[in-house]
């Protein structure tokens, strides 16, 4: 007896090739398009968080809502190391979670950018959120417009796959995975720097989970983080304090 063998729903069939797809990881090209968004190649007069967002999550794997929620305070340096104090909303109200983390701050940012200026002058100015034009959704999130707008620049700017399907600002932080991945680092201290959880501490006894690496090792992961492509275009942005 034959069998015929039956067709795959067509959507189905859609979502399994296109998930199967890696259409969602940046390159160099793709990078270099995002320079040409007029918060860059323009100078343009738009709101800091267009500007400083979307360099923060290239120079450190950080969701847009983990830093659209950053306030002035969120830094520090321990270890001579400044860096990013990344809460999650239940951390604000002292409820701790694996996702709360120091982020060292990437030297592009620290030297190039100056972050640490703008920090101050934000500080200097009595704000309190360091991206306060920046509004909140019911569920609390803040990054909702930069999400909007990166999509909106990147089909604008051809900032998509091969295939023509499109990359979202969630697209910066699977590049910045992968790229560390590539180089060799180990995925403990990749899962530790963009704050995802150690798949071994489900299925390993308490005793065996792998502590925190301390944060000069973090700091090492982040200088790791670079790409192919030339910055110089930001060098007279108004949005770097002198």
């Amino acid at each position: 007896m034959s069998h015929s063998r039956k067709e795959m729903p067509r959507d189905i069939s859609k979502t399994i090739i296109r998930h199967s797809l890696p259409r969602d990881v940046l390159d160099d090209d793709d990078i270099g398009k995002i320079l040409q968004f007029p918060q860059y190649a323009l100078d343009a007069d738009v709101p800091s968080s267009h500007f400083w967002v979307i360099m923060i999550s290239l120079f450190s794997g950080a969701s847009a809502g983990e830093i659209c929620c950053l306030e002035v305070d969120d830094f520090c340096v321990a270890d001579d190391i400044h860096c990013f104090i990344i809460h999650t909303r239940e951390n604000r109200q002292l409820k701790l979670s694996w996702t709360d983390r120091l982020v060292p701050i990437h030297p592009f940012l620290l030297n190039d950018l100056n972050i640490i200026g703008f920090i101050s002058n934000l500080k200097q100015s009595g704000e309190k959120r360091l991206f306060p034009e920046l509004k909140a959704d019911t569920r609390g999130w803040c990054g909702n417009s930069i999400s909007k707008m990166f999509v909106r620049l990147a089909k604008e700017y051809k900032v998509e796959s091969r295939y023509g399907w499109r990359k979202t600002f969630t697209s910066i932080r699977h590049t910045v995975i992968k790229k560390l991945k590539s180089l060799g680092v180990d995925e403990s201290l990749i899962f530790q720097l963009v704050g995802r959880k150690d798949p071994r501490s489900n299925i390993l006894p308490s005793r065996d989970v792998p502590k925190p690496y301390p944060l000069r090792n973090i700091y090492e992961v982040v200088t790791k983080i670079s790409y192919n492509v030339d910055f110089s275009v930001l060098n007279t942005s108004h949005f770097i304090i002198r």
